[in-house]
């Protein structure tokens, strides 16, 4: 796992739990610069997510079916990001982190799916 997604990962299970480090005092994000600025990184990465997702698809390595589904899959992790940004909640920043699981699960699954097409 590379450094961007731990700390998108971390933003995002801060913000669900913004009291917590906050209490604890555990300089996260949220806590040293604000919701506003973790959203704004949330959809950030999210974009340069789904952006390497297509990556496989555009170097040979993986073809329509694993396209569709990164695409898909980014579509609406990228509608969640944004819905996030718009409205800040703890709901809205667990709802996304829950996605953010089945988003991998789906996109490992139809990495293996697809060459056997």
């Amino acid at each position: 796992m590379n450094t961007a997604t731990m700390l998108f990962l971390n933003g995002l299970l801060a913000l669900a739990t913004i009291g917590a480090p906050a209490k604890a005092g555990v300089p996260m994000l949220p806590v040293v610069r604000g919701e506003r600025a973790t959203t704004r990184r949330i959809l950030g990465y999210t974009a340069e997510l789904v952006a390497a997702s297509v990556a496989p698809f555009a170097t040979g390595n993986f073809g329509l079916l694993y396209l569709g589904a990164a695409l898909a899959l980014g579509t609406v992790f990228l509608a969640l990001a944004a819905a996030l940004l718009r409205a800040p909640t703890r709901r809205g920043a667990a709802s996304i982190f829950h996605f953010s699981l089945l988003y991998l699960a789906l996109l490992f699954v139809a990495a293996a799916v697809d060459p056997l097409l």
